[in-house]
């Protein structure tokens, strides 16, 4: 990735193995979010637990009653956001990223990076992971993500 400011402007270039890593994480991401339980069973997905917690970890009623009025507005303004990302990630050139983008893009960015951690296993910085072979794909994601933010914010 090739993240650099000119006369001001921020613009950010993706490797076509990054842009196809990241249009499949943040489509993977939308699909979490839209169907936030698991097969219908009711059961909410661990990952969409740690991106919609409760509001009131002390009074179940009233985190329920604030889910019910913010929930829906929250799920859509994170898959907007996902999805900028992916459609901005898909070009074959640099993107220009205004400052809206940009809130996005570290919206999304981190969304993604909360449900790999949970994902991982990961709860603190200092958490290494999964440290199966199997999971060495999701970690390489998690911290190229983190890489990829840091060097937004950088720039």
């Amino acid at each position: 990735m090739r993240v650099q400011r000119k006369r001001g402007r921020l613009f950010v270039a993706f490797a076509p193995p990054e842009r196809e890593l990241l249009e499949n994480l943040a489509a993977e991401l939308v699909d979490l979010l839209r169907g936030r339980d698991l097969a219908g069973t009711g059961t909410r997905d661990p990952a969409v637990e740690r991106l919609l917690p409760d509001a009131y970890r002390d009074d179940i009623e009233a985190s329920r009653e604030y889910r019910s009025l913010t929930e829906s507005d929250l799920v859509d303004m994170k898959v907007e956001n996902a999805m900028m990302l992916a459609r901005a990630a898909g070009g074959e050139r640099a993107v220009e990223v205004d400052d809206d983008e940009f809130v996005s893009w570290l919206r999304a960015i981190t969304d993604l990076r909360l449900a790999l951690a949970t994902r991982l296993g990961i709860e603190k910085d200092d958490d290494e992971g999964d440290p199966r072979p199997e999971a060495a794909a999701t970690r390489a994601a998690y911290w190229w993500l983190g890489a990829l933010q840091e060097r937004l914010i950088a720039a």
